[in-house]
């Protein structure tokens, strides 16, 4: 569409119909990054989050074209670990390759991003469905 598509959105869920026919869909301005963590686990506008603002910071600082492993260590600045919780799992998916990078926690001291993660390729689920993406940052 001549550079006037949303390279990503995030969709939020719950089973009130009433509310935007049961979906809130949200993207970021043009040339902005989407960032989600699932810290307020409820449908409305998201409140002041740690997490968030340093997901935020960590990939407006960055020049470097993105890999999937840079953007699972990117994932570190909001990783949580300790006693008062731990990041279970961390997912990065690649648009040009068509794969999924997923890390998992290994325990309470060892949050996700910061184990090596798995990839999948899920290239044959998307072939022929869509024409592949390119860069959009």
């Amino acid at each position: 569409d001549g550079g006037n598509t949303v390279p990503a959105v995030i969709l939020e869920w719950d089973s009130d119909r009433e509310k935007e026919s049961g979906v809130t869909v949200r993207s970021a301005p043009p040339g902005e990054p989407l960032v989600c963590t699932n810290h307020w686990r409820l449908r409305r506008e998201p409140e002041a989050c740690n997490r968030y603002d340093a997901l935020v910071k960590v990939l407006g600082e960055r020049s470097a074209s993105w890999t999937a492993a840079s953007a699972l260590e990117a994932l570190r600045a909001s990783a949580v670990s300790g006693a008062g919780g731990v990041t279970i799992h961390s997912v990065v998916f690649s648009l040009e390759t068509r794969t999924l990078l997923v890390a998992f926690a290994r325990d309470k001291a060892h949050a996700a991003p910061f184990e090596k993660g798995t990839s999948i390729d899920l290239a044959g689920l998307f072939q022929g469905a869509t024409p592949r993406a390119t860069h959009w940052y």
